[in-house]
């Protein structure tokens, strides 16, 4: 069906100021920060927005499911755009850096690129202190909260 959609897709073109951002809104009035270049890709490759918010919310539940199933490891998730992907960031138990979670990651990221090709992203683990300075980033930068009962701002996006 994605065959049939990129032959059927009208030619898009770049323009010159392609590498120009734009905020891609949910229902649940999440903001992501996107840029065109990416916006014309996935109109090349036939996926419609829609598409491409339910394939956001499945990654986060996906990533809500591996959180879950790594509880021992994992402490928190959060999401957010950074750059022109999703940054998920995984925050370990144990406090500091976590070479069992990093590999548990690994997994994790190929699965993520292997099933939601139309939203890529990057997994990064971080300190606890990652939620300090938050509040003073973009509203349509700030990380939402995948997995976990770390204190935030923001509300959980996926269950």
């Amino acid at each position: 069906m994605a065959e049939q959609a990129r032959r059927n897709a009208p030619a898009v073109h770049l323009e010159p100021d392609g590498d120009r951002p734009f905020v891609f809104s949910t229902e649940t009035k999440d903001r992501f920060l996107r840029t065109c270049e990416w916006a014309v890709e996935v109109c090349q490759l036939g996926i419609g927005r829609d598409v491409w918010f339910r394939e956001l919310q499945a990654l986060f539940g996906h990533v809500n499911a591996w959180a879950t199933a790594n509880a021992k490891f994992v402490r928190a998730c959060f999401a957010a755009p950074r750059d022109d992907q999703i940054a998920i960031y995984v925050i370990p138990q144990a406090g500091r850096f976590d070479f069992k979670l990093s590999d548990l990651m690994t997994v994790l990221d190929f699965e993520l690129s292997e099933k939601f090709q139309a939203c890529p992203c990057d997994v990064l683990q971080v300190s606890p202190t990652f939620l300090e300075g938050v509040d003073g980033q973009p509203e349509d930068r700030r990380p939402v909260q995948v997995y976990g009962n770390e204190v935030t701002t923001q509300r959980p996006v996926a269950t």
